[in-house]
């Protein structure tokens, strides 16, 4: 034992060992000492270089954030601001124009921004909106200085009417009297209740005076018949003679160029909150060329000239009288018309449901 301990663990050491050590003793702090402080030296650059780094990025992202705003606004201007201008000085152009169709302006903004073209076409239609609207007002004064022209004083007719009666009761000529009483009641209706609503069997009453007169005229060449439900004649209300233009229209274009006797009837009911009068007459019915066109200027919110009606044989009454309740009641009401050359014509007026509340009629001839 005391072998091994003496090999290994020797008592002395020899003094190049002494030196090293006392070396490694002496230098090892100074060693450590500068190895940090390259650290710490290093630790600054690396944070000076992350500041650096960090303003560098936040240059470019203030470059970029400012360049998009820049090519934002050119963006704006050139598909919203500038469109803006462009539309204000083509509207300026605009009100100097007669007619949209006619003009440079529509050429030269025809192929431009869909705002523009929807803006044009917008003011295109309102001019033709105010166009209509101006005709319509000059054609209303053109009527109301006709009917001033042509008045005349109701009362003077009526004792003119009843004048020529009692004549004809003196002389027993009865059909005369019948004749003069049934005109009288017509004008009487046509003159203090124009415009207003009458019930029904009002309004029938005005076509019996009306087929009376006829009758006399045509010597009972077409025999005129009511089938109307009485269940209707008090309850409901239609505009003032708006049956008698069709009857007349049935008469004309009907019965009277019919060989032999004629018939007429009047029908009615009610269906859907919808009042449908019905005229049919057996007479020589209306052409399919003409058919065609009534139906299509019925269903029309343009006015019919007389020249353009007269084409076809065909009378405006209809056409008008459609119009006349489309405007006060609306579109769904109107005229509706069916024929057949050689048999006969159906014409259809429907209206609205409009019952009468506690009136009742006296005195009439359907009662």
């Amino acid at each position: 034992m005391k072998n091994i301990k003496k090999r290994f663990m020797p008592d002395k050491l020899n003094s190049s060992g002494v030196m090293l050590a006392a070396a490694v003793n002496l230098l090892l702090p100074s060693f450590l000492c500068l190895i940090g402080k390259e650290i710490a030296d290093f630790q600054i650059i690396n944070n000076y270089i992350e500041e650096t780094s960090i303003g560098y990025y936040q240059k470019i992202v203030f470059l970029c954030l400012g360049l998009s705003i820049v090519i934002l606004g050119v963006i704006d201007y050139i598909f919203l601001i500038k469109p803006v201008f462009h539309l204000e000085s083509t509207v300026e152009e605009y009100k100097t124009l007669t007619r949209m169709e006619d003009s440079a302006v529509y050429e030269k903004y025809l192929a431009d921004s869909s705002i523009e073209r929807m803006f044009l076409e917008m003011l295109e239609e309102q001019k033709f909106i105010q166009q209509q609207n101006q005709i319509a007002e000059n054609q209303r004064q053109e009527t109301e200085l006709l009917a001033l022209q042509t008045q005349i004083n109701p009362h003077f007719l009526y004792n003119t009417l009843d004048s020529i009666r009692g004549l004809a009761l003196i002389h027993d000529v009865e059909e005369i009297a019948a004749m003069t009483e049934a005109l009288s009641r017509l004008f009487r209706n046509m003159i203090a209740k124009d415009g207003k609503l009458l019930t029904l069997r009002e309004e029938l009453e005005n076509v019996e005076n009306y087929m009376l007169i006829q009758e006399f005229r045509f010597q009972g060449r077409f025999a005129y018949i009511c089938e109307v439900e009485k269940s209707l004649l008090d309850r409901y209300q239609i505009p003032n003679l708006i049956l008698q233009p069709i009857v007349e229209n049935a008469i004309m274009h009907g019965l009277e160029n019919k060989n032999g006797r004629g018939h007429l009837v009047i029908s009615g009911y009610v269906t859907e909150k919808r009042l449908v009068l019905n005229v049919t007459d057996d007479g020589v019915g209306i052409e399919e060329e003409a058919l065609e066109y009534l139906k299509k200027r019925l269903k029309s919110k343009e006015r019919s000239s007389p020249r353009e009606a007269a084409k076809f044989h065909t009378g405006i009454a209809l056409i008008n009288i459609s119009q006349r309740i489309k405007l006060r009641f609306g579109e769904i009401y109107g005229i509706a018309i069916e024929s057949t050359p050689g048999v006969g014509t159906t014409t259809e007026l429907i209206l609205p449901c409009i019952e009468v509340e506690d009136r009742q009629v006296k005195g009439s001839i359907y009662e």
